[in-house]
């Protein structure tokens, strides 16, 4: 019986094994689940900026007018951006609720020396800290493009563990299964990031340890608040905040393997 029970076990961790085998290779394209932390919502293109019914639509041709072929029986806000032929249509600029910390280096007393930049945006995407304990990570960047990133730190080389220096920020603080808001603002131009075939990556450092989470390469020409989420195998396109964030992945079978092993244990003790 003893061997039968090495055997049973034995079996159940192959399984476990295939099982975790198989699901990181169903996530693989979007890296996120090898990090700790992961790029979870997405969105790239946001409502218009909707002007009231009274506005008299006018185009001078320099600052911002108005179109009316945009959105059915709307007035959209529109402006003149370098080397924009025509008025661009306005996106609305969000005041994120809910923005990550972005830190450029801490004070004495420990507080960090925060960059309040990409709490706004008209395209933002979510971050969650997969981890039960918080998270300081360093050298964070995120790149809209899927190969080819290169990170702009200049501080010591890899591998290595320094509790703050300033010389590699910038930072990204998080509390344990926090999920935050980190935006992009767009400076002369409609919006900074391109709607369609966008692949969003974001680089960091914990622990000595360098880590990536990865979109696949997303579209998103809707103008609208749907939103791009992962669902622990898949990208869905969706209302905000309506995909739940997976948790506990391989629950199921390290449940199964426990209560297997366990019932196959005292069987053994009971016959003896």
């Amino acid at each position: 019986m003893k061997s039968l029970y090495l055997l049973v076990t034995a079996f159940l961790l192959i399984v476990l094994l295939a099982f975790n085998t198989a699901f990181a290779q169903n996530v693989t394209n979007s890296s996120n689940f090898i990090s700790p932390i992961a790029i979870t919502q997405v969105e790239l293109n946001d409502p218009f900026k909707i002007l009231p019914d009274d506005t008299t639509c006018e185009d001078a041709g320099v600052g911002e007018g108005c179109a009316v072929n945009l959105v059915p029986n709307h007035k959209v806000a529109c402006g003149h951006y370098i080397g924009s032929g025509s008025c661009e249509p306005i996106h609305v600029e969000n005041n994120l609720t809910n923005p990550c910390v972005i830190a450029s280096g801490f004070h004495a007393d420990g507080a960090p020396v925060q960059d309040v930049h990409t709490k706004y945006g008209e395209q933002w995407i979510t971050l969650y800290n997969r981890l039960d304990t918080p998270i300081t990570a360093s050298h964070f960047e995120i790149y809209a493009y899927k190969e080819g990133w290169q990170s702009d730190y200049s501080g010591p080389a890899l591998p290595y563990h320094v509790a703050n220096p300033p010389s590699i920020a910038p930072y990204l603080i998080m509390l344990p299964h926090q999920s935050c808001t980190y935006g992009f603002m767009a400076i002369d131009e409609p919006l900074s990031l391109n709607t369609e075939n966008t692949t969003l990556t974001a680089v960091y450092q914990y622990n000595g340890t360098q880590y990536i989470s990865q979109t696949p390469a997303l579209t998103d020409i809707c103008n609208d608040s749907r939103t791009w989420q992962f669902d622990g195998n898949k990208w869905v396109f969706a209302e905000q905040n309506t995909v739940p964030i997976p948790e506990f992945s391989f629950a199921v079978p390290i449940l199964l393997i426990g209560i297997t092993s366990m019932i196959i244990f005292y069987r053994i003790r009971f016959r003896q």
